[in-house]
Order: C-alpha cells, then sequence, then structure tokens
C-alpha cells in the first residue's frame, strides 16, 4: 500500500502529495504483473484521502478528518490489517521468482504451474489503467522435458471474446481448408492453444469482480 503525507498547520490541499501517490501507484502497478489493484492514502495536515488503483480505473474517496471522524479512520485501519493478500491487491495465482522486481514469475493457468524463462514482450504505458499486454516463454513444472510454451497474461475487458476461444474456433475452420501452395496444413501455421481463460479469485469467480470495501 502506497502512502503519501504532509503535516502542516495549513489546511490548504496538498496536491503535490495527490501526485506523488498517483505516480507510485502508477509505476508499481505497470512494473508488477502480480498487482491487479492496489490502494493508497494521502494524508494533508489531520485530512486523509483513500485512493484505489486498478487496470480499469482509479477512484478516491472525499477527504475526511482522522480526528473529528475518528471512526472512518480505524474502519479503514482494520480492514486494511485484516485483509487477505488478495483483498490488498495481489494476485495469489502467480508470484515472482527472487525479488519482487523480477521480470520471471510462477504463475497457476487451469490445473498446471509454470515458471518463466524469459520475457518475450511487454506493453509500455505511462498510467496504470490499459491491458497490460505481457508474453513469456515458460515451461510446465511437471514437464521434465520443460518444453517451451508462450504464456500471454493480459487485462480484457469481462464480456471481451476470450483470444483463445478465437484461435480455436480459426483452428476449426483451417482443418476445412487446404491449399496446394502451402507445404503444410494451414492450421500447422498458428500457436496451438494449450489452455486458456480469466484469472480465478480464490473464491472461483472471475478476477474482475474482487474490490474490497471498507
Amino acid at each position: 500500500m502506497q502512502y503519501r503525507g504532509k503535516l502542516q498547520s495549513s489546511r490548504a490541499p496538498s496536491d503535490s502529495n495527490e501526485d506523488e501517490l498517483i505516480q507510485s501507484c502508477q509505476k508499481a502497478l505497470c512494473i508488477d504483473p502480480c498487482r491487479p489493484f492496489s490502494f493508497g492514502v494521502t494524508l494533508d495536515g489531520d485530512e486523509l484521502r483513500i485512493w484505489f488503483f486498478s487496470r480499469s480505473h482509479e477512484l478516491a474517496s472525499s477527504s475526511f478528518n482522522g480526528i473529528s471522524e475518528a471512526s472512518k479512520l480505524i474502519r479503514v485501519v482494520l480492514s486494511l490489517v485484516f485483509a487477505t493478500a488478495e483483498q490488498l491487491g495481489y494476485d495469489t495465482t502467480m508470484s515472482h521468482i527472487g525479488d519482487a522486481g523480477s521480470a520471471q514469475v510462477k504463475l497457476t493457468a487451469g490445473h498446471n504451474v509454470y515458471t518463466t524463462t524469459q520475457l518475450l514482450f511487454e506493453r509500455d504505458q505511462d498510467g496504470s489503467c490499459g491491458k497490460s499486454t505481457r508474453v513469456w516463454e515458460a515451461y510446465r513444472e511437471d514437464d521434465p522435458g520443460r518444453t517451451p510454451v508462450a504464456i500471454k497474461d493480459v487485462w480484457v475487458f469481462a464480456d471481451a471474446v476470450q483470444e483463445g476461444i478465437s484461435l480455436l474456433e480459426l483452428h476449426e475452420k483451417l482443418r476445412t481448408l487446404s491449399h496446394p501452395s502451402l507445404p503444410r496444413p494451414p492450421e500447422q501455421y498458428f500457436l496451438t492453444v494449450v489452455e486458456h481463460g480469466f484469472v480465478p479469485t480464490s473464491d472461483g469467480v472471475d478476477d474482475d469482480t474482487l474490490i474490497m470495501t471498507t
């Protein structure tokens, strides 16, 4: 959780605190594939605001006084203290290999666990909102031959047609086609889909539905 604060006698708003928090949280989401969302707090004198950053939107609460409205502050603190890692914005199906700044991860897809070996593609973005597409070369952990596979991780709209479904449909259509000038069947020019789907939460629902409330 990110925090920016300034203790001062004046009650004038401090835009610099908010700007620094926004930049810090956006950077954290940009560089860390294990973070679907993040919380933040700005403190300006005794006035506080709670912030929420995700791949789809950013929200900020109205400011409140941490002294005269202590019950709100206590509720926020207790909610964060007793929250799970998932509720604090960590993808529990993915973890870093090595330190938190490592580009390589171990992740669960379907019923299999994969370990990445190199980052093949990463879409740069300035803000936290966006698809944050990454593609890794990886291998399935229970595969003794460590056959390389490509894993694509991307944030999409909940109602979007899954890319895996589109590829499977394309393969089916290509199997009905033939072209004498091609040295091999048309479907063999495309990657084979091993497994695909939305990342579930620990409750088994799609990850776009989990937002911690206070």
